[in-house]
């Protein structure tokens, strides 16, 4: 029955083109498209996104939901995900925001100062901390994995599970990874 009342009152919205929320702009449901997707400054959206291309969540955003992008997604400034957040291509997650899921990239994987991944960060290339950022929080070990390229943690970023890369692992100052390191794994 719950099930039913989800479908039922959960909105979806489609679209064969790219979708664009406007600055401020607030939507109750779930928003898939075959092109790109961007939310404006501010914008809140309760749900989840699919897009077939690029996702754009500008600063101050919120999406409660797992976002899932078909090419590269971009999380502005001071932003959260209450979800997972996926990408075709290059994932860039800015200062201050805060993804609470798993991040997955098939290309690289920036985070930006103070940023935060609360479960796993796992590139095909390479991961890329910015000074005071983290993977893992409360509960979760937090693992970060590159498959064929470096990981690199910025000035007091820190790792609360493991960190295994293709290539090398480097440390910033006071940086740390409170798991194991596997340098030149293989993939």
């Amino acid at each position: 029955e719950s099930a039913y009342v989800n479908a039922e009152f959960i909105p979806i919205v489609y679209s064969g083109a790219a979708i664009t929320m406007g600055a401020h702009s607030s939507v109750f449901g779930n928003i898939q498209s075959v092109a790109a997707v961007t939310l404006g400054e501010a914008a809140e959206l309760r749900g989840s996104i699919m897009a077939g291309a690029a996702v754009t969540l500008d600063k101050d955003g919120v999406v409660i939901g797992d976002i899932t992008a078909g090419e590269d997604a971009t999380i502005g400034a001071i932003s959260l995900v209450i979800g997972n957040l996926t990408a075709g291509a290059t994932v860039f997650i800015g200062a201050k925001s805060e993804v609470s899921g798993d991040l997955k990239s098939n290309g690289d994987a920036k985070l930006g100062a103070g940023a935060t991944v609360g479960g796993n960060a796992t590139s095909v290339t390479s991961v890329t901390l910015g000074a005071n950022a983290q993977v893992g929080k409360d509960e979760s070990a937090g693992n970060v994995r590159a498959v064929n390229g470096s990981i690199v943690l910025g000035l007091n970023a820190s790792v609360k599970g493991d960190a295994t890369a293709g290539t090398i692992i480097s440390l910033g100052m006071n940086a740390e990874v409170q798991g194991s390191e596997t340098q030149y794994a293989n993939p």
